[in-house]
């Protein structure tokens, strides 16, 4: 019985759009953003949360939470002058076509599935390269060895929605940070 309450719960979050429209009682999960100083004693909740929102509901706010978490840190990165023109990704979470839908929604670029599934051991496999002379620096590296297997574009629906709901979850953090320390 499990299995098949999972597998339910999946479908619902893998058939509906966003968790709901800005308007309607939005589910937010709030984990703390990046390098915003929360420590290891930092707590998350969801907010808005309805009697109408299931486990899928919940499945879904806390993959574009996540991805919300990732968009933090692209803004970073934006803000040192880095243009990003795609993201990519791989191994477990990449196998879903939801979440990469949702993240390449919520980032505004499109997300590249990378043939190698071992990202992490793979990159640092090229990284050992590039310090070995195996390759001449690590953009050589990665166009000699990474490849794409698939790419997913931003649902430009989910993209404007994800677009006015990003600063509210920005704001999310903080505002609960304060109740704590009450």
């Amino acid at each position: 019985p499990r299995a098949r309450h999972r597998a339910a719960a999946a479908a619902r979050a893998r058939s509906a759009g966003p968790v709901a429209t800005v308007s309607c009682g939005r589910v937010w999960p709030s984990p703390p953003p990046p390098g915003n100083g929360a420590g290891p004693d930092a707590r998350g909740a969801f907010v808005g949360l309805e009697l109408r929102h299931d486990r899928g509901a919940l499945v879904r706010a806390v993959l574009e939470g996540v991805a919300f978490g990732l968009r933090d840190s692209l803004e970073l990165l934006r803000d040192l002058g880095v243009a990003a023109g795609a993201a990519r990704v791989s191994g477990g979470g990449a196998r879903s076509g939801l979440w990469r839908r949702i993240v390449a929604s919520v980032l505004g670029v499109p997300v590249e599935t990378t043939a190698a599934e071992e990202g992490s051991a793979y990159g640092a496999a090229l990284l050992g390269g590039v310090a070995g002379g195996v390759f001449a620096d690590v953009s050589d590296a990665v166009a000699r060895c990474v490849r794409v297997r698939d790419v997913v574009e931003p649902d430009p629906g989910w993209a404007a929605a994800y677009d006015e709901l990003y600063p509210r979850y920005r704001a999310l953090y903080p505002a609960l940070k304060r109740t704590e320390d009450t």
